[in-house]
């Protein structure tokens, strides 16, 4: 039980920093992904990594990419609770065309 203060700081950590995804993408005049915004984008990340498709983000070399990588697989789940909490929200917003 010494490791409980260190326990507890990590899942607080992980849950603070989880949704981010979802939160991200709702900002104002994002219009991207109208469904499940957050999960969408986990799924680019993941997908840029395994392809290697060289998102800005990854401009900071490959230990960036593979930190966002694993970031965004346990984002998902979070996002996921947090997109579906969300869905009637995204279903009435109105789209912003440009």
């Amino acid at each position: 039980m010494d490791n409980l203060p260190l326990i507890i700081a990590f899942i607080l950590t992980v849950l603070l920093l989880c949704s981010c995804s979802s939160l991200y993408e709702r900002r104002e005049n994002q219009d991207r992904f109208r469904y499940y915004p957050g999960i969408q984008l986990d799924a680019e990340i993941l997908s840029d990594v395994v392809h290697s498709r060289g998102m800005p983000l990854f401009r900071f070399g490959p230990a960036l990419s593979v930190l966002a990588g694993i970031y965004a697989v346990v984002d998902m789940p979070f996002s996921f609770v947090l997109d579906t909490l969300l869905l009637p929200y995204d279903a009435l917003k109105p789209r912003h065309h440009e």
